[in-house]
């Protein structure tokens, strides 16, 4: 089984979006027994599920301290891919959750401010000795902010997967409907940016 963890300190990312999306991926392309673990106190993972009727993939709701026992339930049970949720201004949680990765993905946006708080991610990275990269998420569809952010994150040194993902409507609606964007939008621009992530985090775990 592999561990992808979903962390930014930063609020707003859309740490859920490519969870739960990334999450279907996998469970679509590949066929893959796959969970995810929801660690944000808000639930919106959860919810998400909730939408769904109990539609595959399974959640679990728990908090940081009982992370250990949650994979080591889900390798038991078989699953080929863990998807954690994790919830924003807690290092507590990141840490445990990065620890326990074999690899962490770190959603971005196209802004300064995004961008500077980035540090505090990576260095959570570097305390659990995972490897981490930087996706630019929620990109405009114009303008240079999306490559501009690229350029900021190879300027200050991290890791980051070679595309982005861009701020489409799809992926709110589909969430409404307790849908990934595969499900909701499967010919549309922002399935094939997720199905092109999938697959980069597959080539690279």
């Amino acid at each position: 089984m592999k561990v992808i963890s979903i962390i930014s300190q930063k609020g707003g990312a859309g740490k859920t979006t490519c969870t739960l999306n990334l999450a279907v991926a996998a469970m679509m392309q590949k066929g893959m027994s796959v969970g995810m673990v929801d660690l944000d106190p808000q639930g919106s993972l959860l919810k998400w599920g909730q939408l769904r009727d109990n539609q595959e993939p399974e959640i679990v709701s728990a908090q940081a301290v009982n992370l250990p026992n949650v994979i080591r339930a889900a390798d038991n049970a078989g699953v080929d891919r863990l998807y954690i949720d994790t919830p924003p201004h807690s290092a507590d949680s990141a840490l445990q959750s990065a620890k326990c990765s074999d690899i962490i993905i770190v959603p971005v946006k196209a802004s300064v401010i995004d961008l500077q708080a980035l540090e505090n991610t990576f260095d959570l990275a570097v305390v659990a000795k995972k490897q981490a990269y930087a996706v630019v998420n929620m990109a405009p569809a114009t303008g240079t902010l999306s490559s501009d952010a690229q350029e900021g994150i190879d300027d200050l040194g991290y890791a980051s997967a070679p595309l982005t993902i861009g701020n489409r409507a799809a992926f709110v609606r589909s969430f409404m409907f307790g849908q990934s964007i595969l499900e909701f939008e499967p010919k549309g621009k922002g399935a094939a940016e997720i199905l092109a992530l999938f697959d980069w985090i597959e080539s690279v775990l």
